[in-house]
């Protein structure tokens, strides 16, 4: 029995680039999933930050109507480190909880 050349089917490269497109789709799937992991466990350690010390209570400067104010202002400004940023960290943490 003689089969016609134009008999259809699947060739060995066809069936080669099926199954590097299906590798493909597998491996970007793998991708997203560990991306889509990584995050879930980066969001997680954040969402513990509610651990952090509570935040310091900064005070307010006065207002300022005479010149003995001005002194009074600059010792309440010059108590605040401005290096010291846990305090402005666990507002932002705070505000960021929020959403």
């Amino acid at each position: 029995m003689n089969l016609p050349k134009s008999q259809s089917g699947f060739a060995p490269v066809e069936t080669f680039l099926i199954v590097v497109i299906l590798a493909m789709i597998s491996f970007t799937g793998y991708k997203v999933l560990s991306y889509k992991n990584s995050t879930d466990k980066t969001n997680k350690s954040l969402s513990g930050a509610s651990s952090l010390p509570a935040a310091k209570t900064i005070p307010s400067a006065p207002s300022i109507v005479n010149a003995s104010d001005l002194n009074t202002a600059e010792s309440t400004l010059n108590q605040v480190n401005p290096d010291d940023n846990s305090a402005q960290l666990t507002q932002l943490n705070s505000q960021l909880s929020t959403f």
